[in-house]
């Protein structure tokens, strides 16, 4: 009689151990779903008009070969700096 004592005392462990180690489980797996849901949530959104002044915009400087710190046509990069890569602002010709 005993054994048999230990024995289901041993099953009980077991199945406590078990149990424990299911719920654990169980709130890892939700707790992961709660930061890949915030990770996957939508990030708002902010919407920028581009500006059509053309006049004013930064021009020249140490990139003064990139498209992008060029004056367009009928414009001209008006620098009123003397330092080397001085930038300046696009005006009307």
């Amino acid at each position: 009689m005993g054994a048999l004592r230990w024995i289901m005392l041993l099953l009980i462990i077991i199945i406590l151990i078990s149990i424990g180690l299911t719920i654990m489980l169980f709130a890892n797996l939700a707790s992961e779903k709660e930061k890949l849901k915030a990770a996957t949530a939508p990030t708002p959104t902010i919407m920028v008009t581009p500006t059509t002044t053309i006049e004013g915009k930064t021009c020249g400087g140490i990139g003064a070969n990139l498209p992008e710190n060029q004056c367009p046509t009928g414009y001209t990069c008006k620098v009123t700096s003397s330092f080397p890569d001085a930038s300046g602002t696009c005006v009307k010709q």
